[in-house]
């Protein structure tokens, strides 16, 4: 039978059926909810709520939309993803790109988490981080615009198979934009500039002059 057990001061254990196992043993789906401080100053409306909430999970756990949390952090998941399907099923300079964009940038900052708590404000304050000119070891100028964009695509890979294992129920990346790539402004030669590249020339052997 469907039911709520309170856990801490505005948090509630739900647990509902989810049928019996191989063994014949019954078998219990609970999930742990925090309500509104508000909600606790009337009984009436927590009820409300935690049989709403229960009814919701309940639906889930029937229509098998329901998964448990994991304790796989972002790190354990790509080494998963690496032996059971990279490494399988994408030509080496891919995989290889993938695992730079992750070793470098993704894992130093997202590496620790559990993969299931991956929200996407994390995704989008990780672009920032690495969006800033200190990410890029070498160049003042920041990460370049097409690094950035693999950056975010591999994130999106990573975690879209996440989600397709059903280890976690959607990727955080759903709904986000993906980091745009700028054209450069072409420079043209000014009218002087122009003269002095064809009196330059003047000077030169002729077959480099058909470059021009």
């Amino acid at each position: 039978m469907p039911s709520y057990q309170k856990r801490g001061t505005n948090s509630f254990l739900l647990t509902v059926e989810a049928g019996y196992n191989a063994k014949g043993k019954r078998v219990r789906r609970t999930k742990t909810i925090r309500v509104d401080p508000s909600l606790l100053k009337t009984k009436r409306k927590l009820d409300n709520h935690l049989n709403q909430e229960l009814v919701k999970f309940e639906m889930e756990v029937q229509a098998g939309e329901y998964i448990a949390p994991e304790k796989k952090t972002v790190t354990s998941f790509k080494k998963d993803w690496m032996e059971k399907h990279a490494v399988k099923n994408l030509a080496l300079r891919t995989r290889q790109n993938y695992e730079e964009k992750l070793n470098n940038y993704i894992l130093p900052y997202l590496g620790h988490m559990k993969i299931s708590e991956v929200k996407p404000i994390h995704i989008i304050n990780f672009m920032d981080e690495v969006s800033k000119p200190e990410a890029a070891k070498k160049k003042k100028e920041g990460l370049s615009d097409s690094t950035l964009y693999e950056i975010d695509k591999t994130l999106r890979v990573l975690f879209n198979k996440a989600a397709e294992w059903r280890v976690i129920s959607k990727s955080p990346l759903e709904g986000l934009r993906r980091p745009k790539i700028r054209r450069k402004e072409m420079k043209f030669l000014e009218g002087d500039e122009v003269r002095k590249l064809f009196k330059a020339l003047q000077n030169e052997p002729s077959h480099w002059r058909l470059y021009f």
